[in-house]
């Protein structure tokens, strides 16, 4: 005869597949026919715009492209000149477990960038990109609850875990024509988004924050930068309302931007973006994990409930140091981009590479651009089978020229949420054997000390109840170790 357990389902978002891949890309352009002729490549910068996220079946396919900016001297006439390209690429990752459908969240980053000259009238541009991309899919955790039965003692724990209750996204925009300094033309431009303030809010995930806009412009031949910044404030409807404990972890990358003139003639900047987030919600979760009973012999049946969990969300932070060769008189540009980076679990840290670029006039006024590799790490003490999500972002960098070098320092923020699968000890059956037979010689009250051992256990070795031990020494919790206690004998 077995003890009767009904299964409880616990509804969340499992994560299928989190993996970063890389992709390198290379373009052969044509200058146009209202280009000049090329003499030399003085720098190329771009960024990361993804476009489309796609699940099918097998597997998922994050596409974008990488906006190039890339800075020329003109034959003869040593002016500067620049082009703007789209270096589109598409990366496709396989399921280990096929057939279902669910949620993408992707974002990117450029981790090298280069271009140079095949002849006067044709460039040869090269965009090495890094993606990270998490898929979810909605998953049923069966827990096993027994049916109300008189002649068994359970033991029940209750875990306060964080689960994933939900992943979406929601695209907005920004849009910026007044203040946009009256540059004759742009050289480059990149966004770089900053979440100031979010918050669940019953079925509304509200969110607000700022768009930094960083700009290099050309007034005839006089380069400038210039930094804005555009504020958001945005909310995306959920698919279910939440407690006040829940939260979210939100990742806006952008999916296009441009800069144009409107019909007076001011420049006008437009951001398309995407806010993507997995809401994460508290719950407890009770489950049984042992018992016996005080009439019959019983065997116990147990497994584990894997439930995927959220671990740990935080916010790290790793300096950026790094030092180029070059004459430098003015430093009129600086860029830090976080590349790849890689959990060294040898060393228990994440290492993160990355590069630098600085555009600046030499001795002789000539207008130059430098690139360096840098690293970072944080410390990072995770266990073999978890593998934390980072999603880097960088600080504005500084740049101090001495002469025959320029030091480069800047910051790198990283924000964490690691996800694995927490096995819960489970009691998931009970077979009844033969009754128990009395004892006359066993005494009806023990007096002993409380050790190490939980009132479950003493309980359970001594043939008794908690709730009667509880009653006879007037406690509602585990006593101190040294403590005597009563034992009623049933």
């Amino acid at each position: 005869m077995d003890l009767q357990f009904e299964k409880k389902p616990l509804q969340l978002m499992g994560c299928v597949l989190s993996e970063s891949k890389c992709c390198e890309e290379t373009k052969e352009i044509r200058l146009g026919e209202s280009a000049p002729d090329a003499a030399g490549i003085i720098a190329a910068w771009g960024q990361v715009l993804l476009r489309s996220k796609e699940w099918r079946g097998g597997g998922m396919t994050v596409s974008g492209g990488v906006l190039a900016f890339i800075l020329y001297s003109v034959a003869e006439t040593g002016e500067k000149h620049c082009i703007e390209e789209w270096i589109p690429f598409k990366i496709k990752w396989d399921f280990p477990d096929p057939g279902r459908e669910g949620k993408i969240c992707a974002w990117g980053s450029l981790t090298d960038m280069e271009a140079r000259l095949i002849s006067d009238r044709k460039l040869m541009v090269r965009a090495n990109v890094c993606v990270s991309a998490q898929a979810y899919a909605k998953q049923l955790v069966d827990l096993p609850m027994p049916r109300e039965e008189n002649s068994i003692e359970l033991l029940t724990n209750t875990y306060p875990l964080t689960l994933i209750g939900e992943v979406g996204e929601h695209t907005f925009g920004v849009e910026e024509g007044q203040t946009l300094p009256p540059f004759d033309r742009w050289i480059r431009y990149e966004v770089k988004p900053e979440i100031t303030e979010q918050r669940v809010m019953g079925d509304k995930l509200v969110f607000r924050g700022n768009l930094h806009l960083h700009m290099l412009g050309m007034q005839e031949e006089r380069i400038e930068a210039w930094d804005g910044e555009l504020p958001f404030s945005q909310f995306a409807q959920l698919d279910q309302s939440y407690e006040d404990n829940a939260d979210a972890f939100l990742a806006v990358m952008p999916t296009s931007m441009e800069v144009s003139r409107d019909e007076e003639g001011k420049w006008r900047f437009l951001c398309a973006l995407t806010g993507q987030y997995q809401v994460c919600k508290q719950q407890l979760v009770t489950v049984p994990e042992d018992g016996y009973s005080l009439q019959r012999e019983v065997t116990l049946h147990r497994e584990e409930a894997i439930v995927p969990t959220v671990l740990q969300k935080a916010v790290h932070y790793a300096e950026v140091e790094s030092s180029l060769s070059c004459e430098a008189m003015t430093v009129l540009d600086v860029a830090i981009c976080p590349g790849q980076g890689m959990l060294d679990r040898a060393e228990q840290a994440y290492i993160q590479n990355g590069w630098c670029q600085i555009l600046y006039l030499d001795p002789e006024g000539n207008l130059r651009g430098e690139q360096e590799r840098f690293e970072s790490s944080i410390p990072m003490p995770v266990a073999e089978s978890v593998a934390p999500t980072l999603l880097w972002e960088a600080e504005k960098g500084q740049a101090v020229p001495d002469g025959t070098a320029v030091a480069l320092s800047g910051q790198l923020a990283a924000r964490e949420m690691t996800v694995s699968d927490w096995a819960l000890p489970v009691l998931s059956g009970i077979t009844y054997g033969d009754e128990k037979e009395k004892d006359p010689d066993r005494p009806s009250i023990i007096l002993r000390r409380c050790g190490d051992a939980r009132l479950w256990d003493i309980a359970k070795r001594s043939g008794t109840t908690v709730s009667a031990i509880v009653a006879a020494n007037g406690i509602d919790t585990d006593p101190a170790p040294d403590k005597m206690l009563i034992i009623p004998i049933g």
